[in-house]
């Protein structure tokens, strides 16, 4: 969060180029352009108010919870099975 305070920060009080802020933060250019974007559909305004922390800025540019893929253990017998075929890697499976 330190890394898109100082991406807003060089945007609105120094007013640099989406490039140079790349430069200076040491991120893509791809980068700077969606953090200013997600800040801009936050409608978050610099300076940021002081009683909003790390987690509340997060929560404000990320709203959605990231859950990973509910995937099932495979068939393990399955899987013996099908490797002894010719030609059947565990790539493949």
């Amino acid at each position: 969060m330190r890394m898109i305070r100082e991406v807003l920060r060089l945007k609105y009080e120094c007013q640099l180029s989406n490039a140079k802020i790349a430069l200076s933060c040491n991120i893509s250019r791809e980068s700077v352009r969606k953090y200013l974007l997600r800040a801009n559909q936050a409608q978050l305004q610099w300076p940021l108010p002081a009683e909003l922390d790390d987690q509340q800025l997060e929560q404000l540019l990320f709203p959605y919870e990231f859950s990973p893929p509910n995937s099932s253990n495979p068939d393990m017998q399955w899987v013996y099975q099908e490797l002894k075929k010719k030609g059947v890697t565990r790539w493949l499976l």
